[in-house]
């Protein structure tokens, strides 16, 4: 007999791979660049198979999260979310503030600190056109390496050379996701430069 709290974790699994599967086909492709979702620079850099993934319906666990205000000097800027968020079901999304609006945003490298119950299995990096909101279908995967497992948790400290470029007044948010379920911890920070949009 299968225990319930195996059953509500291989639901969450479930859950996750079905909106992967949902959002790399070529249906949700087609309907997400018809309904106009992007901005005009974002528009120019897709293709027909720009849209990868989405886990905007994957149900989760978030804390209120209350970050550090963003810090822009020229065309530096950076979003260092040190309070940290604490999540469950092994699925862990860590919101930044909203992008300036006048700027693109060219994202560079994603910092993170992380404790986990079960190993980290995917990390990635995507934007939403609201707070908390699902994916516009934009998303980069980036290796959270190995972590050290330390007293009951695994434990993640990590700095990835990530680029996307992200639109104006765009919401970043970054993804931890552990296939055995369980709490994760996180602290993230996304560092970049700020691009003018061009006439």
């Amino acid at each position: 007999m299968t225990a319930p709290n195996q059953n509500h974790h291989d639901g969450v699994r479930l859950r996750h791979r079905a909106e992967i599967k949902r959002a790399t086909s070529p249906h949700f492709a087609r309907t997400t660049l018809q309904r106009g979702t992007y901005s005009p620079m974002e528009a120019k850099m897709q293709s027909v198979s720009v849209v990868r993934t989405t886990l905007a319906a994957v149900t989760l666990a978030v804390t209120t999260q209350v970050g550090a205000a963003p810090i822009s000097y020229g065309t530096y800027y950076e979003d260092l979310f040190i309070n940290g968020v604490s999540c469950i079901n092994g699925f862990c999304r860590v919101n930044f503030s909203q992008l300036p609006s006048n700027n693109l945003f060219m994202l560079s490298k994603i910092n993170c600190n992380a404790e986990s119950v079960s190993p980290l299995t995917e990390a990635y990096v995507s934007i939403s056109q609201a707070s908390n909101g699902p994916t516009i279908g934009r998303i980069v995967w980036f290796n959270a390496g190995p972590g050290t497992f330390v007293g009951s948790a695994y434990n993640y400290s990590f700095e990835a050379d990530v680029r996307m470029l992200m639109g104006q007044g765009r919401f970043p948010y970054v993804v931890l996701f552990a296939g055995g379920g369980g709490s994760i911890t996180a602290r993230c920070g996304i560092v970049g430069d700020l691009v003018p949009p061009t006439p």
